[in-house]
């Protein structure tokens, strides 16, 4: 089973900007733009979120990339 893009580019962005960022997966991201790019992706699979995440403050961006990561394992978790 392929990964999907948007992880790729997820991680691929994390790891050239996010690295030097503080609490990556604990800082809520950009709801807005977190919302935004969840629809594109949804419309489109091979959407080019770098698009967006450019736009965003590098401070948002990288919390956004990881929110992205987050919400896909989020959503497919069974609940107890």
């Amino acid at each position: 089973m392929p990964v999907p893009r948007v992880i790729t580019q997820c991680i691929e962005f994390l790891r050239s900007t996010g690295f030097k960022e503080v609490g990556i997966f604990r800082i809520s991201a950009d709801v807005a733009a977190s919302a935004e790019l969840q629809a594109l992706i949804d419309e489109n699979p091979d959407y080019d979120i770098r698009t967006i995440l450019n736009r965003l403050h590098a401070e948002d961006a990288v919390h956004t990339a990881a929110n992205l990561l987050k919400v896909p394992q989020r959503n497919q978790c069974e609940r107890v």
